[in-house]
């Protein structure tokens, strides 16, 4: 899958990018946090640090805020929008293309640990002493003065930023109480059971099929899953999954219903309306109205 960050044009101290691959974001209230997600980041990795007010938004299925020294990882396809904000609300955003992440082994390890909160219970937000928040700020702040310096250039100083960057998080959530009782086992099965979910959401809905996919039985998968994530199902995730790219249709395109229910690849209409509002307690239409 391709990923880009497009059709942002650059400010140098307040959106800095380089070869559409990386940017660098200062945020502030009067920026529409989630038109940037929306126009123009596609499969991509935010990481989002508050440095000042509050702001309250919408992230997979769950509200989310973000506050003074607060984190938060968008992975690929991410879906979000925001509900309110304070009038001094300011943050710092990287936005890594997927592609441009994931270029090295190492890296990519870095990364799917950097991610851990996301799969777990604490739910993708992490709260970080001022010492890393302003260890990872610098860090930020010197990936966007080398793009400043050469928008061209600077591959390797980049590369080596960001997994300075990652080796400092993960580094960070290491220490932490939920990643001290992570099974590393488990810990690689639900990493490649996301990694498939990414990929195969739409059309494979089933246990089995992703069980299948890591060689092990369900009942096995389902207890792996349960206890690194403190109590999530496999259901869970699929289900939220397809709930939010189905909230994220009905609110941002102009799709029939039977249109999104064979996209999904539900049986029926029926049947996507009953998974809906078995979610939510409301129906499809109901909610398409109420966007």
């Amino acid at each position: 899958m391709n990923s880009y960050i497009s059709q942002l044009s650059p400010i140098p101290g307040k959106y800095d990018i380089w070869k559409n691959v990386i940017a660098c974001l200062h945020i502030s209230s009067d920026i529409a946090h989630s038109d940037f997600i929306v126009k123009h980041f596609v499969n991509c990795y935010m990481f989002t640090i508050g440095l000042a007010g509050k702001v309250v938004f919408h992230f997979n299925g769950r509200d989310t805020v973000i506050e003074p020294n607060v984190l938060v990882v968008g992975t690929p396809n991410s879906k979000w929008y925001v509900k309110e904000y304070t009038p001094d609300y300011e943050a710092i955003c990287l936005v890594v293309s997927a592609n441009f992440s994931t270029e090295n082994f190492i890296q990519g390890r870095l990364l799917r640990a950097a991610c851990f909160p996301n799969l777990s219970h604490v739910g993708g937000r992490t709260l970080l002493t001022e010492k890393m928040a302003r260890t990872l700020h610098r860090t930020f702040e010197e990936m966007a003065s080398r793009i400043r310096e050469d928008p061209e250039g600077h591959y390797d100083s980049l590369q080596s930023l960001f997994a300075l960057f990652l080796s400092d998080l993960v580094s960070f959530l290491e220490t932490s109480p939920a990643w001290s009782s992570v099974n590393t086992k488990y810990f690689t099965f639900l990493i490649s059971f996301m990694e498939s979910l990414q990929v195969n959401y739409k059309k494979e809905h089933t246990l089995a099929f992703y069980a299948d996919q890591l060689h092990i039985s369900i009942r096995y998968f389902s207890k792996a899953i349960h206890d690194v994530t403190g109590g999530f199902t496999p259901a869970y995730f699929i289900h939220r999954k397809l709930y939010i790219e189905s909230c994220w249709l009905l609110k941002y395109t102009d799709q029939s219903i039977q249109q999104i229910a064979d996209d999904l690849y539900f049986s029926d209409q029926a049947s996507f309306c009953k998974f809906f509002k078995r979610q939510n307690g409301i129906s499809p239409s109901e909610y398409r109205k109420a966007r």
